[in-house]
């Protein structure tokens, strides 16, 4: 987020304004980010690697509301950067009593939310087995079943 003059364009965060909430502050990084000399810029450039995180402190006037705005954002290597990208962001927050908010097992961070879908192997075993006897079925594959 901190880039000097003359670097790439530095991530960026715009938050839609609501009635439901006020911004406290400003986005900040939780992650670290890694400071490295870049060979095309010609100085040392804050990165992420792997992951990165921000946060925003938000003061809630409403008890349910939603968050929207747009994170933009480049890539670089050392030889090219990527074009600026925008994504389009929405976070929804509900009415949930403290006490009753459970972390996610495997969640290192504290604090941190993170969303796990749970599927069994039931319903991807009958969909490819549906899928098998499909492909029996279609006649060019007749001739390979001897």
């Amino acid at each position: 987020m901190d880039i000097p003059e003359g670097g790439p364009i530095p991530t960026s965060f715009q938050l839609d304004t609501s009635n439901n909430f006020i911004l406290d502050g400003k986005v900040y990084e939780v992650i670290k980010p890694e400071e490295v000399f870049d060979d095309a810029f010609g100085f040392k450039i804050k990165s992420f690697s792997d992951r990165a995180e921000f946060r925003q402190r938000i003061t809630a006037v409403s008890p349910s509301f939603t968050v929207k705005g747009a994170v933009n954002f480049m890539a670089c290597n050392n030889v090219t950067c990527s074009p600026p990208k925008d994504v389009e962001f929405e976070i929804r927050i509900s009415d949930i009593p403290a006490g009753q908010v459970t972390e996610i097992p495997g969640n290192t961070d504290a604090g941190s939310a993170q969303v796990q879908i749970k599927r069994g192997l039931l319903g991807f075993f009958l969909i490819s087995l549906l899928a098998g006897l499909a492909g029996i079925l279609t006649p060019c594959v007749f001739p390979m079943i001897p």
